[in-house]
């Protein structure tokens, strides 16, 4: 099957998409340990550059500047909001 996950080490933050991929494993072969706050940044950064880049990579070309300048535009966005309503803080550079 074109979705199995191989064996080995992963060190990356459980998606949805993941957890439905780990249903299918013997749990015994699942060894899960809580995200440390000293590496949430970084662990959550990773994932979300990755997704980011599998999303544009889907995108026609000719509109990947476009769509991709949208895409960081809402992140961004949304960042700030989550952050000034959480804890009212604005991370502007």
């Amino acid at each position: 099957m074109a979705d199995e996950l191989p064996a080995g080490l992963y060190e990356i933050v459980v998606t949805k998409a993941l957890e439905d991929r780990l249903a299918s494993v013997d749990n015994g072969l699942i060894k899960r340990q809580a995200l440390r706050s000293a590496d949430a940044a970084d662990r959550i950064a990773l994932l979300l550059a990755r997704q980011v880049e599998q999303a544009l990579d889907a995108v026609p070309e000719a509109d990947r500047v476009a769509i991709g300048v949208e895409v960081a535009q809402r992140v961004d966005g949304a960042l700030r909001l989550t952050l000034c309503r959480r804890i009212g803080i604005d991370p502007s550079p």
